[in-house]
């Protein structure tokens, strides 16, 4: 098995595990398939990015910040 396809698994199961430990209030499920597609390309550009040889593993946690820092001021 490839090094890239077992992180892939591995995100897998971290996600699964993730969203049966999210708090479910019904706001997000509500939000329908395009929502969830946004959130799916947002994902996968993060995750290409902090996989990228030029990303620094002290530039992700600032990084993770300014992307929640960005979406709480566009959703406010």
């Amino acid at each position: 098995m490839k090094k890239s396809e077992l992180k892939a698994i591995i995100r897998e199961e971290a996600q699964s595990l993730m969203k049966e430990r999210y708090t479910e209030e019904g706001y997000v499920e509500m939000m329908g398939p395009e929502f969830d597609q946004a959130v799916k390309m947002i994902e996968k550009a993060w995750y290409n990015w902090k996989s990228a040889p030029m990303t620094s593993p002290k530039d992700k946690l600032p990084a993770k910040q300014d992307l929640l820092n960005y979406f709480n001021m566009i959703l406010d």
